[in-house]
């Protein structure tokens, strides 16, 4: 999935919530944090964007 960026989400979502949460801490940035882009799953994006109140 590719994403643009639309609008600035209302919450950021920090890497503590993203490695705590069960879908997000299987991203490619979690794991090899020296990625600045990295794909993401349709479920990752959805759970980014829900939590970030977007």
């Amino acid at each position: 999935m590719e994403l643009e960026p639309v609008k600035p989400l209302k919450t950021p979502v920090t890497l503590e919530v993203i490695k705590a949460n069960a879908v997000l801490r299987e991203m490619k940035l979690v794991r090899q944090s020296r990625l600045s882009v990295s794909p993401l799953t349709e479920a990752q994006s959805e759970k980014l964007l829900k939590l970030g109140g977007g």
